[in-house]
């Protein structure tokens, strides 16, 4: 009898599961109205227009000879920690929206345009193809294009109608996070004691320095290049970096005013990511008009992260989600990760999200999105984030002059313009 009643509680409870993930998806449908996605919005080519672009209208296009594969409808071009990973996986989220994948990498960031060896590929255009899915609109989010010299004039050539999503983040904070995110991956080196060295140890980026043409290295650069070969003058730095770690790298790139030449020896691209102004001056210069631009800033984001994503929704002319399947205190959902279930995954890692935010006691405290800086045990030092705020501030008011005037876009008080 005993049995019979356990059998009966156990059925009851699986209908019960099965019943509230029905009700659950079925939240999930796009609503109707303007910005719902319609049949002209999903274009069909028969083939691959042109093997290098340059075409109109191809951004977005699903080739059939293909199978379906859609080229991207929009790029999510930058900055560097500034939430475009968590802008990627809310969008992710929508039946009608799929990010690209580095197929080589197994990563969600393409980073196509910024390739080394762009110009030596026989067709771009169909090998950027085979980094999208079919069917759905697509986009390409690499964070990095937007400070790269050349990769958003080669995105402009290939697709005259592209479009870009630009998110911004206070460029201070943002330098402390894109320096602890490195640091986690274990990207910094201390070099000692090397004879050219314009200190007894300073701190380099390892991943800028293996990338550094051979050809326009300077002496001091060669030496530090060299020393990273010999594991007594080295030593990486481990996932535990200090806000004087920063500090003294931050002094290494010439962001304070009293630097000893050290500037000179480093690629001061950590730095030059900050500067907004000039990146938005080259994305304007390559020949993309405004219109095809959506400026956003993270702070916004945090806040109020629903409006962000109609933001992007109908810049882009997708169906728009229920203001219900997103929560309003969002950059930080009560979801594991970070994130709700994707809504087009049944696999085994879609049923072990549902089973995990079902029974795990820490399913609703509330964790904060991986790569919103949440996680940074410390806060830099006052004087380095003055030192900073000093380096930033001219390139800050530049920033909110081309926002003004080109966007008209009010630049976030706390930017400091």
């Amino acid at each position: 009898m005993r049995m019979n009643q356990l059998h009966r509680c156990i059925a009851v409870a699986i209908i019960s599961f099965f019943v509230y993930l029905m009700l659950w998806w079925s939240a999930w449908k796009p609503e109707s109205g303007d910005g719902n996605l319609g049949a002209g919005v999903l274009r069909k080519l028969e083939r691959i227009p042109s093997c290098h672009g340059g075409e109109r209208n191809v951004a977005g296009a699903c080739i059939l000879s293909e199978s379906g594969r859609c080229l991207p409808t929009f790029l999510i071009a930058g900055a560097m920690k500034a939430g475009t990973g968590a802008l990627m996986k809310w969008l992710n989220q929508h039946p009608y929206l799929q990010s690209g994948m580095n197929v080589a990498r197994q990563t969600r960031e393409v980073h196509f345009f910024d390739r080394p060896d762009f110009h030596s590929l026989h067709c771009p255009m169909q090998s950027y193809l085979e980094s999208f899915p079919i069917g759905v609109l697509t986009f390409d989010k690499s964070p990095s294009y937007m400070a790269h010299p050349e990769a958003m004039q080669r995105a402009a050539d290939m697709f005259p109608d592209i479009k870009v999503v630009v998110l911004l983040r206070e460029p201070v904070s943002r330098a402390y996070s894109g320096f602890m995110h490195n640091c986690r991956h274990r990207r910094y080196a201390r070099i000692f004691n090397t004879t050219s060295s314009p200190s007894p140890s300073y701190i380099v980026n390892m991943q800028d320095m293996s990338r550094s043409d051979e050809r326009t290295l300077t002496a001091e650069m060669a030496a530090a290049k060299r020393a990273l070969l010999q594991p007594d003058t080295h030593q990486v730095l481990g996932k535990g970096c200090t806000p004087a770690d920063f500090r003294e790298y931050m002094r290494s790139l010439g962001a304070f005013d009293n630097s000893t030449g050290a500037s000179s020896v480093f690629n001061r691209r950590e730095l030059q990511i900050g500067e907004y102004a000039r990146q938005l001056e080259a994305i304007l210069s390559a020949g993309i008009p405004t219109e095809n631009i959506l400026i956003l800033f993270q702070e916004d984001m945090v806040q109020d992260t629903p409006e962000t994503l109609r933001r992007v929704e109908n810049f882009v002319f997708a169906g728009l989600f229920p203001s219900s399947a997103v929560p309003h205190h969002s950059y930080g959902p009560r979801r594991r990760n970070g994130l709700p279930y994707s809504t087009r995954r049944w696999g085994w890692d879609w049923w072990v999200e549902v089973i995990a935010d079902v029974f795990s006691p820490l399913a609703y405290a509330g964790l904060p999105v991986r790569g919103s800086g949440a996680y940074h045990s410390s806060t830099m030092h006052d004087a380095t984030e003055s030192a900073l705020r000093n380096y930033y501030r001219p390139h800050m008011r530049a920033l909110a002059a081309l926002l003004e005037n080109k966007f008209q876009v009010k630049l976030p008080s706390v930017y400091g313009g």
